[in-house]
């Protein structure tokens, strides 16, 4: 099997194009992404198949919500290296540099220092993406550099210098056009401070973009040693797992379809569902009790190739297209791989404490019993998700199954195009758009397709592992909106499909 390339990911607009960033990067030998501004959920979405170097430079704030310092700790606890300069790079840098993340540049160790403290001092207003995120505004962090220098060359007097820096700090960003920071100089000042901006003006932001992406290639390149990596371990709250829920999913066109809804959806509408969940949630307590008692895992590369092997997958051409056609990275296929050998260890392992027992399923029912012994918690509850233990992962242990079983990629098209109908009809009836159905309807609908009494819903949501009655009723609503409304055909149809909403009129 050939060496993978290392892939790197640099999030920059403004400070520097994209085309540059290629050029600088293109004697290495990686595959280079080059995105868009960084925002909410951008890390969290690539650290799905994590890359091994992500670079920030520039990212959103204020319109849009900021790329969070969570999402950077559990890209640099999954072992990335992340680096950031000049922009909201620099900012998260010099925040978080004691937790790994490195810091490239002057702003960043600006901000490292305390020389500089608000993010409107990197802040600019720019053009859309077809215009190459031209900036329009200037950055204040670069004007403060340039009147220095502008003083030092005895071009504006330091109380000049003073005026127009402050006046330029208290102009909101997106107004701080030369034009307009000028009206602070008066005559001959202003006159050589304009002509200094206009020819020798210093980008300092471009200039620290510049290094981070020079900075990788020679850490590539074997040039340039990487610093020692900060041991580190995330938490997983439960704000966490939103943002997770929110962001983390696949692109069917146009459509971001969160990996969460496409479970989600399976536990409404797969028969198969509350077994496979029920197999992966003993798994999951089966990696519970690996984990207590220090046992480590096989080498993902030999168990790769074993299983490269097994399914006659003997070209990397072929390993890829199988993977690509079960939306399946190599590194989530990798930890799966580890995963069953865990399984597999521990089930050896209480095979032989308990050689009476004869099956996976009964060793593994075992195991559940002495981790709910460990928790405090019965053990018919375990499997849960309210009350599964924090440090296992489940739903990311399912959607791996899912994966490598082929299940996966024909429930994101479905849950696409669920998405996409019901996005059509609340937007030709936005009545529709946050009403809620009536409750009695969601649970004959479920209900009925789950062969169970209305009064037993409950419980077998709890079997397919929904979260809780509000996870429920959001998923339970998509497909009543989707199967009701596809066979509205007349006005009479939709007076109908009105009725089945909670405090709507005609």
């Amino acid at each position: 099997m050939t060496r993978r390339r290392p892939r790197v990911c640099v999030f920059s607009g403004p400070s520097l194009s994209a085309a540059e960033i290629r050029t600088r990067l293109a004697s290495i030998k990686a595959d280079v992404e080059v995105l868009p501004p960084a925002q909410q959920g951008d890390v969290l979405r690539l650290i799905a198949a994590p890359p091994d170097v992500i670079g920030i430079v520039d990212g959103y704030f204020f319109h849009v919500p900021s790329v969070l310092h969570r999402e950077i700790l559990l890209a640099l606890e999954r072992g990335v290296r992340v680096l950031g300069s000049s922009s909201l790079g620099a900012l998260r840098a010099a925040e978080l540099d004691v937790f790994g993340m490195e810091g490239v540049g002057e702003i960043y160790r600006l901000y490292r220092r305390g020389a500089i403290d608000g993010d409107d001092e990197v802040a600019v207003l720019h053009a859309t993406a077809d215009e190459g995120f031209r900036p329009l505004t200037e950055a204040l962090v670069n004007l403060r550099h340039n009147l220095r220098a502008a003083q030092r060359r005895k071009l504006v007097s330091v109380k000049t210098a003073a005026r127009v820096l402050a006046h330029a700090k208290g102009l909101p960003f997106m107004q701080r056009t030369s034009r307009a920071i000028l009206t602070a100089a008066t005559g001959r000042e202003r006159a050589a401070l304009a002509g200094f901006l206009r020819a020798d003006a210093l980008d300092l932001k471009r200039r620290d973009a510049l290094l981070l992406v020079d900075t990788i290639a020679r850490r590539l390149a074997g040039a340039q040693p990487w610093p020692r990596r900060v041991p580190l371990e995330v938490r997983r709250t439960s704000l966490f797992q939103r943002y997770e829920q929110k962001y983390v999913g696949q692109r069917v066109g146009r459509q971001h379809v969160p990996d969460h809804f496409t479970v989600a959806l399976q536990r409404i509408l797969s028969p198969s569902f509350p077994a496979l969940y029920q197999r992966v949630s003993l798994r999951c307590l089966a990696l519970d009790e690996a984990a207590h008692r220090g046992l480590a895992s096989a080498g993902s590369r030999s168990s790769i190739a074993r299983f490269r092997r097994s399914k006659g997958l003997r070209s990397d051409a072929a390993y890829r297209a199988w993977r690509e056609r079960r939306l399946l990275t190599h590194e989530e296929l990798a930890q799966l791989l580890r995963e069953r050998d865990l399984e597999d260890r521990i089930v050896d392992r209480y095979q032989s404490l308990h050689p009476s027992v004869r099956g996976r399923a009964g060793l593994l029912r075992y195991v559940a019993r002495d981790v709910a012994a460990r928790h405090g918690v019965d053990d018919a509850a375990l499997t849960r998700p309210l009350l599964m233990h924090p440090g296992v992962s489940w739903t990311g242990a399912l959607i791996r199954e899912m994966k490598e079983r082929g299940a996966f990629t024909p429930a994101v098209a479905l849950a696409a195009r669920i998405l996409e109908h019901n996005s059509r009809v609340f937007e030709q009836h936005p009545r529709l758009a946050q009403a809620p159905v009536r409750r009695g309807l969601l649970d004959e609908l479920v209900a009925g397709r789950w062969g169970v009494e209305p009064e037993q819903l409950g419980a077998s949501a709890l079997e397919r592992g929904f979260a809780g009655d509000a996870d429920f009723v959001q998923a339970a609503r998509h497909v009543f909106v989707y199967e009701r409304t596809l066979r509205a055909r007349s006005d009479r149809d939709w007076d109908g499909v009105v009725d089945c909403f909670v405090h709507l009129s005609r």
